[in-house]
C-alpha cells in the first residue's frame, strides 16, 4: 500500500478517533436524538453548493461551452482531489487536468481556480467585516474575543502576502530566476518556466477583466456557496439542542478548516478535529461538540469523498488518480 494511501487512512482514524474520545459516553445519545431530515437537508445543501460552484465555473469560462452537468462533474472531481491530497494539492491539478481535456489552457485552467480562491477570499473578508459589525452591539467573552482575532489576524496576513506578491510580481519572477540558474537549472529550462509564469499572469489578466455583471455573478455565486456551507455547523448544533450564533460557528469553521489545511494531512483530517474540538468545547460542552463535530465532518468531509470517489474515476480515470498518488509520495 503506497505511503500516500497509509495517510490518508491515518488522517481518517485520526478524524474519527477525536470526536469519538472528547463526546465520551454522551456522545451516543447525541447522535441518535438527531433528526434524520435535518441530516438528509443538509447533504441537499452540499449538493447546492457543488452546484452553484458548477455555474461559477461556467461563468468563469465564458469563451467554452461547458454545460452544467460536465462542469457539477469536474467540480465534484476536483473536490474529491482536495479532500483527499495534503494541504488540498490535487485539486488545482485535477481541475487543471479536466480542464484540459475540454480545450481549456492549463494556464488558463490555473488562472480559473486563483480567480475562484481570490473571490472565496474576498467573501471571507466580507464576512468577517459583518461578524465584526454584529460583535460590537453583543457582549463578548474573552474565548470569542479571541476568535474574532485570531480570523481578522490570518485573513489580513493572508491579504498582505496577496497584495505584496501582485505588487512586486515582476521582482519576484527574477529573484526566482536567479534563484533557478544558482541551483544548476539549464537556460532552456529556465525559459521553459518563465513562459508559463508569463501565461499564467495574462490568463490571469483576461479573467479579471471579464465583464463586471459576470464577476458581480461568480461573487454573489461564492457568497451564496460560503453561507450555505458554513451553515452546516450551525445547524448541527440547531440539531443537538445549541442555540450557538451563525456568527461564531463561521469563525469556529474558518479557523479549524485553516488549522486542519496547514497540518498537510488530507483534507486537514485530525487537524481540522482537533482545532475544531478546542474552539467549541468552551462554547457547547465536550458531549455536544464531540457530537457535532462528528456530524459536520460526515457531511463535509466523508461526504465529499464518497461522492466525489466515483465521479473522480469516471471522468480523470486510473492515471491522473496514479498521478496524485506519485504527487503525494514526493
Amino acid at each position: 500500500m503506497s505511503r500516500g494511501l497509509w495517510l490518508l487512512l491515518g488522517g481518517l482514524l485520526a478524524a474519527l478517533l477525536i470526536p469519538l474520545l472528547l463526546g465520551g459516553s454522551g456522545l451516543w445519545r447525541q447522535l441518535q436524538s438527531f433528526p434524520a431530515n435535518l441530516l438528509l437537508a443538509m447533504l441537499g445543501i452540499i449538493v447546492i453548493c457543488w452546484n452553484l460552484n458548477a455555474l461559477r465555473l461556467r461563468l468563469l469560462l465564458p469563451g467554452y461551452r461547458l454545460h452544467q452537468k460536465d462542469a457539477l462533474g469536474i467540480i465534484m472531481a476536483t473536490e474529491f482531489a482536495i479532500c483527499a491530497t495534503p494541504g488540498g494539492a490535487g485539486g488545482p491539478l485535477t481541475l487543471m487536468a479536466l480542464l484540459m481535456r475540454r480545450g481549456v489552457s492549463a494556464a488558463q485552467g490555473t488562472a480559473t481556480y486563483a480567480v475562484e480562491q481570490l473571490t472565496d477570499l474576498l467573501v471571507f473578508a466580507c464576512a468577517l467585516l459583518g461578524i465584526l459589525v454584529y460583535a460590537l452591539s453583543h457582549a463578548l467573552s474573552p474565548h470569542l474575543a479571541w476568535l474574532l482575532g485570531a480570523s481578522a489576524s490570518l485573513l489580513l496576513g493572508v491579504f498582505v502576502l496577496l497584495f505584496l506578491l501582485g505588487r512586486f510580481h515582476r521582482q519576484m519572477f527574477r529573484l526566482n530566476g536567479r534563484l533557478l540558474q544558482r541551483l544548476g537549472v539549464s537556460v532552456r529550462r529556465r525559459l521553459q518556466y518563465a513562459r508559463k509564469v508569463m501565461r499564467f499572469r495574462n490568463a490571469l489578466r483576461q479573467s479579471l477583466s471579464l465583464p463586471r455583471p459576470v464577476l458581480l455573478g461568480v461573487f454573489l455565486l461564492s457568497v451564496a456557496h460560503w453561507v450555505l456551507r458554513y451553515s452546516v455547523l450551525y445547524l448541527t448544533l440547531r440539531g443537538l439542542g445549541s442555540e450557538l450564533s451563525w456568527a461564531w460557528t463561521f469563525l469556529v469553521q474558518m479557523l479549524a478548516l485553516s488549522a486542519g489545511q496547514a497540518s498537510l494531512l488530507p483534507g486537514g483530517a485530525g487537524g481540522a478535529e482537533l482545532a475544531s474540538a478546542a474552539l467549541l468545547a468552551p462554547l457547547v460542552g465536550k458531549s455536544t461538540s464531540g457530537a457535532a463535530i462528528l456530524i459536520w465532518r460526515a457531511v463535509t468531509y466523508y461526504f465529499y469523498l464518497i461522492a466525489g470517489a466515483p465521479v473522480f474515476l469516471h471522468l480523470a480515470g486510473r492515471p491522473l488518480l496514479r498521478r496524485l498518488v506519485r504527487y503525494r509520495q514526493s
